[in-house]
């Protein structure tokens, strides 16, 4: 997007559109309503139903992923935080992902998607199932309603910044995922999970 795009675009707070024709397709912005909290960066919407095939993201297996007790599945639509907790719930019987151990956290960050970081806007941002929404300012899992025991934090985080208090993944300078606070309002993809049933992580 060009800056002259930009500037006459910049009274539209929170879009996702593509008028220059961006070979690498629509730009997102997004505005919350707080100091520096203007975001430009490419939208993560697929190009057809064979999921995310667009430049920067790396496709995921389609479906759940076991690991021990818990499935997981990512979901490739840009959602804020409070509306992937509810898809998660509403539409998979499943809720935003929790991260309890070390081990679980390798496995998960494994397997979400990477970004590739020469893409401007892509930063491997998806949504976890914490927040920091309480009185107290601590983040705390929204499905079990317990305080993060196990975390991985990026360097400086969670540094509670331009009002982000949801939990994201993020790509850091080391070239991995590690935890980042981010405004709830944005929008990132998200990953979902559920308790294993009798005929397994099923569909």
């Amino acid at each position: 997007m060009t800056e002259n795009t930009k500037q006459l675009l910049g009274d539209s707070h929170n879009y996702c559109r593509n008028p220059d024709n961006d070979r690498y397709g629509p730009w997102c912005y997004t505005y919350d309503h707080g100091p520096d909290s203007e975001e430009w960066g490419y939208c993560g919407i697929p190009f057809c139903d064979e999921g995310a095939n667009f430049p920067g993201w790396q496709n995921w297996k389609h479906g759940w992923q076991r690991y021990e007790d818990s499935c997981y599945i990512i979901q490739y639509t840009l959602q804020t935080w409070d509306e992937a907790k509810n898809l998660c719930h509403d539409n998979l019987n499943a809720y935003l992902a929790e991260i309890k151990t070390s081990r679980e956290n390798s496995f998960l960050m494994g397997i979400l998607p990477k970004p590739n970081i020469d893409i401007t806007g892509l930063a491997g941002e998806v949504w976890l199932g914490a927040n920091a929404l309480n009185v107290k300012r601590l983040f705390i899992w929204n499905n079990s309603s317990t305080y993060l025991d196990f975390t991985d934090w990026g360097p400086g985080e969670p540094n509670g910044r331009d009002y982000e208090h949801c939990l994201s993944t993020h790509m850091y300078n080391d070239g991995k995922l590690h935890w980042n606070d981010r405004a709830c309002s944005t929008w990132h993809f998200f990953v979902c999970e559920k308790s294993v049933g009798l005929s397994g992580c099923g569909e």
